[in-house]
């Protein structure tokens, strides 16, 4: 079974359907990503035929809220890709540690969280480094957004199953996390680390005077022209000399003269300087934060 030789009109129905029942417009994605995803609701069903999937969806809401969930949770673990976190620790956190100590509270964001394991990951890499500096974590404010609540609920809850932190050290284990009902909780000084709200970074206003956003394998799923409006909204929520963090096969496209590169292999650059925006990317409004 596959949907590559549908015609358009029927992924637009899907779309429609979806931005009808639940809000978000998935327009901007890729329809390969998106065909994938729908593909595999077809299989868990039997359904041959996306037709007769589409009746189903408009029938049943159940269904409607699975398939926006597969379509909004990609791969996500603990300092995935650990040699990026490595240099992250290295060569951006010291700088920033010792800029913000002098200067102001120090601002990062993590759009597209799904359930918080990157957010953690990034909130226990400052915790370490400000701990061996004696400077503290009240310095730290890191928001972590999404749009699928669900997703954030589980985030915000700080718990995961004991498979979750595996190849993770046993010191930080045991330094960020408590075991908890077959799992583990993170402790309540990383959990205060964050404030997790629900944002769509395709629609949403963005977060100001942010010194390290890290937006990791999120615009590998969006087109061309969605990854062109997100990426100066990125840009424009940086301060002079931030940091922006993406994945290992994303690229900064047109903005690419407006970054230092800080490691070419993990994506890692630091924003050159403030330049103007048009109407269409200028912040409307402030995101709504909630602990």
């Amino acid at each position: 079974m596959t949907l590559d030789r549908e015609p358009p009109d029927i992924l637009i129905a899907l779309l429609d359907l979806l931005h009808e029942r639940l809000g978000p417009d998935f327009s901007e994605y890729k329809s390969t990503t998106i065909l994938r995803r729908v593909e595999r609701r077809m299989r868990l069903h039997g359904y041959e035929h996306v037709e007769r999937y589409l009746e189903r969806l408009e029938d049943d809401i159940a269904e409607v809220e699975n398939l926006y969930h597969d379509l909004l949770i990609g791969v996500t673990r603990f300092f995935r890709d650990t040699a990026a976190f490595d240099v992250l620790a290295r060569e951006v956190i010291p700088a920033l540690i010792e800029d913000g100590a002098v200067s102001h509270e120090l601002r990062l964001w993590v759009p597209a969280c799904a359930t918080g394991q990157e957010a953690y990951s990034i909130a226990i890499l400052f915790a370490e480094a400000l701990g061996s500096s004696g400077t503290g974590r009240s310095g730290v404010k890191l928001f972590a957004t999404d749009v699928h609540c669900g997703s954030l609920a589980e985030a915000s809850e700080g718990w995961y199953r004991g498979d979750a932190l595996e190849g993770m050290d046993r010191e930080r284990i045991e330094r960020f996390f408590i075991p908890e009902a077959g799992g583990y909780r993170v402790t309540p000084e990383l959990r205060e680390m964050i404030s997790f709200a629900e944002h769509n970074l395709l629609a949403d206003p963005p977060f100001p005077r942010i010194d390290l956003i890290s937006c990791r394998n999120l615009l590998i799923y969006i087109k061309p022209e969605g990854q062109r409006r997100i990426l100066p909204l990125l840009h424009s929520s940086l301060v002079e000399d931030g940091f922006l963090f993406l994945g290992p096969s994303e690229s900064l496209g047109p903005l690419e003269s407006e970054f230092a590169i800080v490691n070419r292999r993990w994506k890692l650059y630091r924003k050159l300087r403030d330049v103007g925006l048009g109407p269409a990317v200028q912040p409307q409004a402030a995101p709504r934060i909630s602990p």
